[in-house]
């Protein structure tokens, strides 16, 4: 395999290497980082943070949903002063509590394990932030 540079600058070479499209999100993952980070900035989160810094951040979602825990730990890092854990399950982990946020996300709204996730944690009296489709189950 010899390295051919100019290959870079061939666009139909580079669609036809990359079916999915995945260097076209990795190249504008940035922007979107920088659009969420805004996006949160302009939503009203005070019944989310009203009552201090959560002991843990739960991001509760199956499939791409899932992503997003992960995403958000990755950006955040090891200097993160709380744990981030992604839940891809029915069920959270024993140790949550009411001290604890979950981000309980679906596009659809109707993910079964999210729901049953975000049912457990409102009953464990954890905060819960949602991220699904307007008037769905979730919502």
């Amino acid at each position: 395999m010899s390295w051919e540079s100019d290959r870079l600058d061939d666009q139909n070479w580079l669609t036809e290497g990359d079916p999915s499209g995945m260097l076209r999100a990795v190249a504008a993952s940035a922007a979107q980082v920088r659009i969420s980070h805004r996006s949160v900035r302009e939503t009203d989160l005070t019944r989310v943070i009203g009552e201090g810094r959560p002991r843990a951040i739960v991001v509760a979602g199956m499939g791409g949903s899932g992503i997003a825990g992960d995403i958000l730990d990755a950006v955040c890092g090891n200097g993160a002063p709380l744990p981030i854990v992604t839940v891809r399950s029915y069920q959270l982990p024993g140790w949550v509590g009411a001290t604890d946020l979950v981000v309980a996300v679906s596009c659809s709204g109707k993910t079964e394990e999210t729901l049953a996730v975000a049912t457990e944690a409102v009953r464990r009296g954890c905060r819960l932030l949602v991220l699904a489709a307007a008037n769905s189950p979730l919502h």
